[in-house]
């Protein structure tokens, strides 16, 4: 029998940390998996191997923000809480869920740690793309009334996030009330999720499609109920060529992708207008003439943006134009 003891938050080394304290109460010494997965979308986990003994107490730390990949800017985890799971010789032996809110106030000092914290912020909240997509030298990150700093998670689709309690992420961002957010979603559905969905849901991807988007501005309009601030609806990454990214996410054929993309922006671009939201493509340049997005600008074989200059110039100027 495993049980959890104890938690608490520390600082180690500047970062914030969550301490765990495991009891093995069996007579047996287990190998343990011990597996925390990020809430509130479960789309990122840690997992940590310990040799647990009888009768004595172990503990486990944990960080509350991850970095996936160093050249991706913030990813934002943990700050909504853990679900655990340890297993032994393949089996689950424990599971418990904790659910928590941590407002990370760091993320105001932007990305370059160096941002007054009361200066507005430009939120850009999404999947891994926003971070890749801001990771860039200083002044293509900042104007003169705004910083943009990008909050998102790794492999986080839309369907996943408005089927998650997103309330409570955004209570870990410390938006104040002269911020805009900024969302940019949809990139990870059409290039693979929805397509594994229809298929284990023996359904069509246009019917997922459809019922997505419908959600996604049912969110919309639900968010503007408890946000006063600017929203900004961000088009997706235009999807890869076909055997361009070498670990082969995209599911489906570059052609059906780029009909499901078209298919969400015709939905955004025509749901913005009637309800007076402002939806940008600071991505356009980057359209190779079959509608699917250049593979020089992206890194080697990886379907993240590598070239920043030209998009994140013209979102500057969007932001100082418009806002």
């Amino acid at each position: 029998m495993i049980e959890l003891l104890n938690y608490e938050i520390l600082k180690d080394n500047g970062s914030s940390k969550m301490k765990f304290w495991f009891k093995n109460s069996s007579d047996a010494e287990m190998d343990s998996q011990i597996r925390f997965i990020e809430l509130p979308f479960r789309s990122y986990s840690k997992v940590h191997y310990l040799k647990l003994k009888p009768g004595i107490n172990h503990w486990v730390m944990l960080e509350m923000r991850t970095s996936q990949d160093k050249g991706a800017g913030f990813y934002a985890g943990f700050n909504c809480g853990t679900d655990i799971e340890i297993k032994v010789a393949g089996n689950l032996e424990f599971k418990i869920s904790l659910p928590w809110t941590i407002t990370n106030l760091d993320l105001r000092r932007g990305l370059y740690k160096n941002s007054n914290i009361h200066k507005s912020k430009f939120w850009l909240i999404g999947d891994s793309h926003a971070n890749y997509n801001t990771h860039a030298q200083e002044d293509l990150v900042t104007t003169e009334k705004y910083d943009i700093v990008s909050v998102a998670h790794s492999g986080l689709s839309l369907s996943r996030f408005l089927n998650s309690d997103w309330k409570r992420f955004f209570n870990t961002i410390p938006i104040w009330d002269n911020d805009v957010i900024a969302l940019e979603f949809g990139m990870v559905d059409i290039e693979m999720s929805i397509h594994k969905r229809a298929k284990r849901k023996n359904v069509s991807v246009n019917f997922l499609l459809k019922e997505v988007l419908q959600k996604y501005s049912n969110f919309i309009i639900d968010f503007k109920n408890h946000y006063d601030n600017e929203l900004i609806i961000l088009a997706p990454n235009r999807p890869t060529k076909d055997g361009w990214d070498e670990l082969k996410r995209p599911v489906t054929d570059a052609s059906n992708r780029i009909n499901l993309w078209n298919e969400m922006n015709s939905y955004l671009s025509d749901f913005a207008k009637i309800h007076e939201f402002k939806y940008w493509d600071y991505k356009e340049m980057y359209t190779d003439s079959d509608g699917t997005i250049k593979n020089e600008i992206l890194i080697e074989k990886d379907f993240h943006i590598n070239i920043k200059d030209p998009m994140l110039k013209d979102l500057k100027s969007k932001i100082e134009t418009f806002l």
